[in-house]
């Protein structure tokens, strides 16, 4: 399987870097016409995660989602989209000592988050897809019994992702924002290594929920 790997790996990096390139070259020429046309916005919210491969389940890591944006008109219903976002990814298991359950557990992983995406407007609705790359800024596994140190499973430190979302308007200014995102590209090996077809490793799996706020 690892030959799936090596063929896999570069199919996702390579068409996301194209994809991305695509919509800031988009937002580059959108810009030299007219400064006009952007709309600048500020988002707010939480993110839920898991992380598949952890024989864990459920979006059970609540963490902070905050960032800004900018977008761009480039066809009737169709907006080029670039957010620069702090969000905070993982898994987490929390002790039940009542039903007898002491286990705990708690993977934190903190990224910046590039999101690069078309948007299309439908009435009030509006629809997101698109990919982002995400940077890791830090992280920490502990249990019940305190850190973990897994030698020779390093995260990797960019996490290439797909998302789709969707908007809805509470006012002229606000929106409410719901977004999907799933890694691409394995954020750790497994245990020992171990691969399955495109199952590569451990993938971030993120719900997230916001106010976005747009100032023109």
């Amino acid at each position: 399987m690892e030959g799936i790997s090596k063929i896999w790996s570069p199919i996702v990096r390579n068409g996301a870097f194209f994809v991305m390139v695509s919509i800031l070259l988009t937002l580059s020429c959108s810009a030299q016409e007219s400064s006009e046309g952007f709309k600048a916005n500020a988002l707010v919210g939480i993110s839920t995660s898991q992380i598949s491969g952890d024989n864990l389940s459920g979006f059970n890591k609540l963490g902070i989602n905050v960032g800004i944006g900018i977008r761009r008109e480039v066809a009737p219903k169709w907006e080029a989209c670039m957010d620069i976002m702090y969000i905070q990814k993982g898994s987490r298991k929390n002790s039940r000592p009542d039903k007898g359950d002491l286990d705990f557990y708690l993977m934190a992983l903190d990224y910046v988050d590039v999101p690069l995406y078309m948007l299309y407007k439908q009435d009030k609705w509006q629809f997101e897809i698109g990919l982002s790359v995400g940077y890791l800024l830090s992280a920490k596994e502990e249990d019940q019994n305190g850190p973990i140190l897994r030698v020779g499973r390093e995260y990797n430190d960019l996490d290439v992702g797909g998302l789709l979302g969707l908007s809805y308007p509470l006012g002229d200014k606000v929106k409410l924002n719901i977004r999907a995102s799933n890694s691409l590209l394995a954020v750790r090996e497994h245990a020992g290594g171990s691969t399955f077809r495109l199952n590569q490793g451990q993938y971030n799996s993120v719900l997230a929920f916001g106010f976005r706020y747009y100032f023109l």
